[in-house]
């Protein structure tokens, strides 16, 4: 359905207004010519998608459940339908809204389980601009578990499958978690020349909602802002105080000097305090020496 194609794009955008205008346009273009189940599936692919991206995520969680999805693992699903092509592929585009959706309720681990098998699948039958999405999906899931460095190999194994036809839609689309990781890859030297052009694009996409208003770093909005308690604590340990020093200084307990290092480095994209430093320093949140 070509309304479905414009409702992506303006997904991707983050036009909710319009992609909902859209997915009702191929709705009832669909109830008018009588569609068939296929037709109404991609309907709600697009529907639950959209509903994830902005933020309805009770009303996604529905529909995941309607649909079956939790009810059985993967791998049934697509023994069930294995004489049914279509039905088959259709699983693949109802499994990328559940990892979303896992991803959307910070449940990394989850994600990593509902696209696991079909990542395994499309890469064995060459279906790689598929493959592509599912890794970055679960290098953004590793992100969340603050686990960089395995974030960092999923997303170099997308990046060699990508540049060879320079798919970048598919970076894109994820935004600023994605753009945190491709920073690191690119200052770990992987794909350098392919990791700078997507940054140019998100570069690029960011000055376009941003309608041209100043900003005082050109990365600085990409990150997850640091609340004041967390860039007091990022100084101190870029003075090189360690944690019991700084919970003397700031009279707070160890345990809460710690969770704040561990949120310091999951908005950072970082895994070590060096990395850490580094980056803050980077993005102009702590002086140079």
């Amino acid at each position: 359905m070509s309304y479905l194609s414009i409702a992506r794009v303006k997904i991707s955008q983050h036009d909710w207004e319009a992609a909902q205008e859209y997915i009702d346009k191929a709705r009832h273009q669909g109830r008018a010519s009588k569609s068939t189940q296929l037709d109404d599936l991609l309907v709600g692919i697009a529907q639950s998608l959209l509903w994830v991206r902005r933020g309805e995520l009770d009303l996604a969680m529905q529909w995941v459940r309607w649909q079956g999805l939790l009810d059985r693992s993967v791998e049934e699903m697509l023994a069930s339908h294995a004489q049914n092509a279509a039905i088959n592929e259709f699983l693949h585009g109802q499994y990328l809204v559940v990892a979303r959706l896992f991803l959307a309720r910070q449940q990394p681990d989850e994600a990593i389980q509902a696209i696991e098998t079909l990542l395994n699948h499309s890469l064995e039958s060459g279906q790689y601009r598929r493959g592509i999405e599912y890794l970055v999906l679960k290098a953004l899931a590793l992100q969340q578990k603050l686990d960089i460095d395995r974030a960092i190999e999923v997303l170099h194994e997308a990046l060699s499958l990508g540049e060879a036809e320079n798919f970048q839609r598919v970076f894109l689309d994820e935004g600023k978690p994605m753009a945190q990781l491709l920073y690191q890859a690119a200052a770990r030297g992987i794909y350098p020349q392919y990791a700078g052009t997507l940054l140019s694009g998100f570069a690029s996409a960011e000055t376009n909602t941003l309608e041209g208003t100043a900003k005082a770093s050109p990365h600085e909005d990409w990150i997850e802002p640091l609340s004041e308690r967390e860039k007091e604590i990022l100084a101190l340990v870029a003075e090189g105080l360690s944690n019991n020093e700084i919970a003397g200084r700031l009279f707070i307990s160890l345990s809460t000097v710690k969770g704040h290092i561990a949120h310091i480095f999951g908005k950072l994209g970082v895994s070590s305090r060096t990395q850490a430093i580094s980056r803050a320093r980077g993005f102009g949140l702590i002086p140079d020496r």
